[in-house]
């Protein structure tokens, strides 16, 4: 089945359903067992890891427990891309030409429910879990529905929400404090960054980057807010849901890639995953477009009272594979 909801006990738990869901969806398994330091041995806590690979496309998952902050707390799970093969030796945190992790943070099970999407056609693997009622996170491998030729990007992609009360990051979804997945209003390095691609076109140059609007050699793209280059921020701040039939529009999540400093190409976006306003919409409501099914999800959480977690109406629908 390319769609499977159920519950998982916490991160370790989570990324070995996953790891099962995978299989049956035409992925290999490369490794399965504790996170490993390059040249061997395991981190502290072994935690899970599980790399994997499907027509080309290679990723790791690994639960991650390091540096636990208010701001950013732990349990995590964590996942990059990697051109391949799995080499053991450089174990599961450090594959050679990875891209950099991505995390979805505050992951302390058990879960209400988890739902992971495929399509055994394509190479994705997308997952959105609801941690606790009502709030979301959500994270993502694959590979890009290409604009043009060249090659097609990979991608990775975690929810890094900032929870800090004082100052307010946790209630505003527009703060750069957070990492949201296909946007890059964020401050940018491995803390708040929440989607990183893997370039092998021409003379794309540096191959691996984040998305990251502060810098002009990194990828673009997004939804947050007005500046920069959010190509669907209008889109999705101004048109909403229809005023007479109440329905919200699915709007692409659009990549851009650096070339060089400042010159930029539409690389794609995601296949089956859109953004969209829920203003009218509940959390895991379904909307049915012709043959297709979009089960739709806060980002993280549904216009969040003040002092919690609060992602606006932004969600994302996710078309569901039967």
């Amino acid at each position: 089945m390319a769609y499977e909801t159920a519950s998982a006990n916490d991160p370790n738990d989570l990324i070995d359903k996953l790891r099962i869901f995978a299989l049956a969806n035409g992925w290999t398994v490369d490794y399965n067992g504790g996170r490993t330091n390059p040249g061997g041995g395991l981190q502290a806590g072994s935690n899970n890891a599980v790399a994997m690979h499907k027509d080309g496309l290679y990723v790791v998952f690994y639960q991650d427990t390091s540096s636990n902050s208010a701001a950013n707390p732990t349990p995590r799970v964590a996942n990059y891309t990697y051109p391949g093969p799995w080499v053991s030796g450089n174990g599961s945190d450090a594959q050679a030409n990875k891209t950099m992790t991505t995390t979805a943070n505050s992951m302390s099970g058990p879960y209400t429910a988890y739902h992971f999407f495929a399509d055994p056609a394509r190479n994705y693997l997308h997952c959105a879990v609801e941690v606790v009622s009502g709030r979301f996170t959500h994270f993502h491998v694959g590979t890009l529905d290409k604009a043009g030729g060249g090659q097609a990007v990979a991608y990775n992609c975690a929810l890094r929400w900032n929870f800090t009360t004082t100052p307010n990051y946790i209630n505003t979804i527009s703060s750069q404090q957070h990492g949201v997945p296909f946007d890059d209003l964020n401050n940018g390095g491995s803390t708040w960054t929440g989607t990183a691609v893997r370039v092998d076109s021409d003379g794309v140059t540096p191959r691996n980057q984040q998305m990251y609007d502060s810098d002009a050699t990194q990828a673009k793209g997004g939804f947050v807010s007005a500046g920069g280059q959010r190509l669907m921020s209008y889109m999705a701040r101004l048109v909403g849901s229809s005023t007479i039939t109440g329905r919200s529009p699915l709007l692409p999540l659009i990549v851009m890639s650096s070339r060089t400093s400042g010159v930029y190409s539409v690389v794609g976006s995601p296949f089956d995953l859109r953004l969209i306003r829920m203003d009218n919409l509940a959390a895991g409501e379904v909307l049915t477009i012709g043959s297709d099914s979009w089960k739709c999800f806060p980002i993280i959480r549904r216009s969040g009272a003040a002092g919690v977690e609060n992602s606006d109406f932004y969600g994302y629908a996710y078309r569901v594979i039967s």
